[in-house]
């Protein structure tokens, strides 16, 4: 009973079971080892366990049998080792096998158990390969991604490089033109030929906006410009944009306003490129409007976020052009209008650089009806308490405006000085409220702001009517005019209609200026006899600074030496570093106040020539501005690197470069050594 129990257990088993006596002889083999190896049942008995082995493995396993028939030790199966079988076929198989000693009629014998595993071995084997082509294809990859990361890097310098060769070569005729053309309306013009100065400098001016856009896409895109956050002042933000954004409403009567929070005096956002943004979307908005307004509205949204929104009445966006105009390159083309301007790179230079800033761009627009760009920035507001109107002291101003956003702007601005303002919306309603204010002996205005496109009346109607009604005791009045609107406002004061003008739009910084000139005065005090002519900061700020001016372009050279001796400066110049080097040399018993000094120079350039006059000269206290087409942040950074405190680009604004000038001239030794910088663009 016991052996057939034994021998069903052993015949059963779904493990292969064999049992092997010390000279290698196959004793016992279950029906899962004839199965595993191939062979009918008792075709194994008295085989010897190594033919069950392949040829090359025999020996050894020879060898390993006695060895444990010597020091027999017990072998469990698993740890994932497969040792190579053969079947009676020939077949390769693998097999997992577990050893026991045992004894068989008094004889040792070893009990071996034994798991066919091809199948996992050969599925190892295919994951293995598998893994090997895998990372055989990483390898081909990594290589092939970093084969074309130094391409595209190489592509990348190739076109940085290109650009900004393209860029100065293109500057540098470009100086030349807008140079002759500043220097040419200095002159006796007749009407036609000021004209055609005028679309010549509006032509450079288009063309040097095309050249700075292109220049700054592929910054941005080689991710070149950094953004750099600092506190400034909301105010001198947008009263830069107002001077700056002006000369694109000369020539229309297109009314231009900006809306600050009086609630905001300083914000924490990267000036520089805040200011390109709003310049770009004020841009387009004035090309495609003719008839209407522009508003730059800001204000606080909760937080610390600013919203900033420009919004036109001009010819609108179609929503098919909507999807694709912040693409690079691309234009609206379904216009009224019909016609496109510049490379078509501003919007997507806008959504980058505000991407870059945390925000993002939109746009709301109805064709025919005029647009509206918007966009909200954390830019660390602390909200100030507006003034108590009642508490804030004695100080008046009346604005005059039909524009009922120019006379809620106007009047903002007049709130963050903490001063009162008065409002009427027509001329009619300004005379009477003067008239109230007589008649109720209350206190008049300190000043009187009409606007230039008041209509039945018109200003120069109403301003006679409140000068006759108010007599010795009218305050002076001032006419808030439009660029387009000069003439208009110099012939009214030229017949004493009005008192002075001021330029839309109007911010706290234009009101401070009048305050100051118009301070506790009537239009009597006013009048030409006892006016006073303030001399333009431009003509005298350079007067007897001796400059010296080193340009290696001869045609360039006499322009800029003609524009700063006009602006009143000693100027002599040099057409190389050499030359420069020389002329302060033997300057030493008149010396010079400031060198301009341009950096691409054959020979020896700008940053060498510094280097030697700071180094070997021992001139260490003169202020040095590097006066290039180079535009680049890495150029700009080697010029201070080398010694010099300034960097005007050209062209170059004329009255910014005179100001520079001017402000570097009075610094003290000690500023001047320490290597003050100053950026101009």
């Amino acid at each position: 009973m016991g052996q057939d129990v034994y021998k069903v257990a052993f015949d059963s088993s779904p493990i292969g079971v064999f049992v092997v006596g010390e000279t290698g002889n196959i004793l016992e083999a279950n029906d899962e080892i004839n199965r595993i190896f191939g062979y009918e049942p008792s075709e194994l008995i008295g085989m010897k366990v190594e033919d069950l082995v392949p040829c090359d493995h025999k020996a050894r396993h020879v060898d390993l049998r006695g060895a444990f028939f010597k020091n027999p030790m017990r072998r469990k199966m698993g740890g994932d080792q497969a040792f190579p079988g053969v079947r009676k076929d020939g077949g390769a198989i693998h097999v997992e096998v577990g050893f026991e000693a045992a004894q068989l009629g008094g004889a040792d014998v070893v009990v071996a158990s034994v798991v066919d595993v091809s199948e996992r071995v050969l599925m190892n084997q295919r994951l293995k390969a598998h893994q090997d082509d895998l990372e055989k294809l990483v390898a081909e990859r990594t290589e092939s991604y970093l084969k074309a990361k130094e391409e595209a890097e190489h592509n990348a310098r190739v076109k940085a490089d290109f650009l900004s060769n393209m860029s100065h070569d293109i500057r540098t005729p470009l100086n030349t033109l807008m140079g002759l053309a500043h220097l040419m309306s200095d002159t006796e013009l007749t009407d036609e030929q000021a004209c055609y100065v005028s679309q010549q400098s509006m032509a450079c001016n288009l063309l040097l906006g095309i050249v700075d856009d292109i220049l700054d896409f592929s910054r941005l895109e080689a991710g070149k410009i950094p953004i750099n956050a600092n506190p400034v002042s909301l105010i001198e933000i947008l009263e830069n944009i107002a001077t700056n954004i002006r000369i694109s409403f000369a020539d229309k009567l297109v009314e231009f306003i900006i809306v600050p929070d009086p609630q905001i005096e300083q914000i924490v956002v990267d000036p520089v490129h805040l200011i390109r943004v709003l310049m770009n979307l004020l841009s387009n908005a004035a090309k495609f409007t003719h008839k209407g307004s522009v508003v730059l509205s800001v204000k606080a949204t909760g937080g610390r976020n600013l919203r900033f929104e420009v919004r036109d009445t001009g010819i609108g966006i179609s929503k098919d052009d909507q999807k694709r105009i912040f693409t690079p390159f691309e234009q609206a083309t379904n216009t009224v209008e019909g016609r496109r301007r510049g490379a078509g790179l501003g919007l997507s230079i806008c959504e980058r650089l505000l991407s870059m800033m945390g925000s993002k761009l939109y746009l709301e627009s109805d064709l025919g009806k005029g647009s509206c760009f918007s966009f909200d920035l954390d830019a660390q507001v602390e909200l100030k308490p507006v003034a108590d109107k009642k508490i804030s002291g004695s100080h008046s101003v009346l604005i005059v405006d039909e524009n009922l956003d120019a006379l809620e702007a106007t009047a903002r601005s007049v709130e963050f000085l903490h001063c009162q303002p008065l409002t009427a919306s027509s001329g009619d309603a300004a005379i009477l409220r003067v008239m109230n204010l007589k008649n109720r002996q209350e206190p008049f205005p300190d000043v009187i702001l009409l606007s230039g496109g008041l209509t039945n009346p018109d200003v120069k109607q109403v301003a006679k009517r409140i000068r006759a009604f108010l007599g010795e005791d009218c305050p002076p009045l001032c006419m808030m005019r439009l660029p387009a609107e000069k003439d208009k406002a110099k012939d009214l004061m030229v017949r004493n209609i009005i008192s002075a003008d001021v330029t839309k739009p109007i911010l706290p910084n234009s009101l401070q200026r009048l305050a100051a000139k118009f301070e506790r005065k009537t239009c009597a005090d006013m009048l030409p006899e006892k006016r006073v002519e303030v001399p333009s900061p431009a003509a005298t700020s350079i007067k007897e600074v001796k400059l010296l001016l080193v340009d290696d372009n001869e045609v360039n050279l006499v322009i800029a030496s003609a524009i700063m001796a006009k602006a009143g400066a000693h100027v002599t110049s040099a057409l190389s570093g050499a030359q420069a080097l020389q002329e302060l040399e033997n300057a030493s018993a008149r010396g010079f106040d400031i060198i301009l000094l341009d950096l691409h120079m054959p020979g020896m350039d700008g940053y060498e020539t510094c280097r030697r006059i700071r180094n070997d000269l021992k001139l260490t206290s003169i202020p040095i501005l590097a006066f290039t087409a180079g535009v680049l942040e890495e150029q700009k950074q080697a010029a201070f690197d080398a010694g010099m405190n300034g960097f005007i680009r050209k062209p170059f604004n004329v009255a910014k470069a005179v100001a520079l000038i001017a402000e570097l001239t009075l610094w003290s030794k000690e500023d001047r050594a320490g290597g003050k910088q100053i950026n101009i663009a």
